[in-house]
């Protein structure tokens, strides 16, 4: 089966048609034949766990959503010159000015008063120690390491929290996820492992 990922990547799909993916997924994965309902072993939510932690390794399809949506604004954020962010800027925010609002003050140097109630102490601190000049600035995504957004470092934080809750929650058997972790590395071809 086919993701619509052009169109996942330009439109936010509603809960009811990520809903209507995976159970199109998951029928193609656990059913042998339309005539008859067959039993899903694995939970929808233990599918979308990676390989490592135990899981099947499927994305989730609202959180893979999100992050295309995010790539799309990470290329609008960082080239407002093309021709895409031309649109959208005089279609959507045409009257709105920077993202975040300045934080220098009248005489050129930080605005102290503004990062005190911005940041915390620690943050402040590293940023009174920035010099401030004529250098162009750009975004930097601290989730990938060249410091631009990716889609599979998008998807990866967003999944990152709900896979820790299911991972804590199987946390008492650590041994039966040390043995998954095997299987996955058994070189054969995917659909074995997910029945061995």
């Amino acid at each position: 089966m086919a993701l619509p990922v052009y169109a996942m990547s330009c439109f936010r799909l509603t809960k009811h048609q990520c809903q209507k993916i995976m159970s199109a997924m998951a029928s193609f994965w656990w059913d042998e034949n339309d005539e008859k309902k067959n039993i899903h072993w694995v939970s929808r939510r233990k599918m979308c766990i990676s390989k490592e932690n135990g899981g099947m390794g499927f994305r989730d399809i609202e959180d893979f959503n999100q992050a295309l949506l995010a790539k799309q604004a990470w290329r609008i954020q960082n080239d407002p010159d093309s021709l895409l962010a031309k649109i959208y800027k005089g279609r959507y925010f045409a009257s709105l000015g920077p993202l975040v609002a300045s934080l220098l003050g009248t005489n050129g140097q930080w605005d102290v008063t503004k990062l005190i109630h911005l940041f915390p102490e620690n943050e402040v601190t590293r940023i009174l120690h920035m010099q401030v000049g004529n250098v162009h600035d750009r975004d930097v995504w601290a989730y990938s390491p060249h410091g631009s957004y990716t889609v599979k470092s998008g998807y990866t934080l967003a999944t990152k929290l709900k896979e820790a809750e299911a991972v804590r929650d199987a946390s008492e058997f650590v041994e039966v996820l040390e043995l998954k972790r095997l299987i996955w590395k058994v070189p054969t071809i995917p659909k074995i492992h997910s029945f061995l």
